[in-house]
């Protein structure tokens, strides 16, 4: 999934069911991802103090919801289940 979306971009599950999303950015040191779902941040994780660190963040999608992923260092993968 990660090469079909952007971070700060709100996509809709149009599916009939839930999906989960699930993204990383696996910069390491400091930073950090929220997952915001109908303008709820649902899941968030601000930095790491070293370079081995990642940042990662998941939920629950209902259908007809809105999501999108907000990063200040990038995103290295994102999966969604249920598409």
């Amino acid at each position: 999934m990660t090469a079909q979306r952007q971070l700060n971009v709100v996509y809709t599950n149009d599916t009939a069911n839930p999906i989960m999303v699930s993204a990383r950015d696996g910069y390491g040191r400091g930073g950090g991802m929220e997952l915001i779902v109908d303008g709820i941040c649902v899941s968030q994780n601000y930095g790491g103090k070293d370079a081995s660190s990642v940042n990662g963040v998941e939920g629950i999608v209902p259908s007809g919801s809105t999501y999108k992923i907000i990063s200040s260092k990038g995103c290295s993968g994102w999966t969604e289940l249920g598409r």
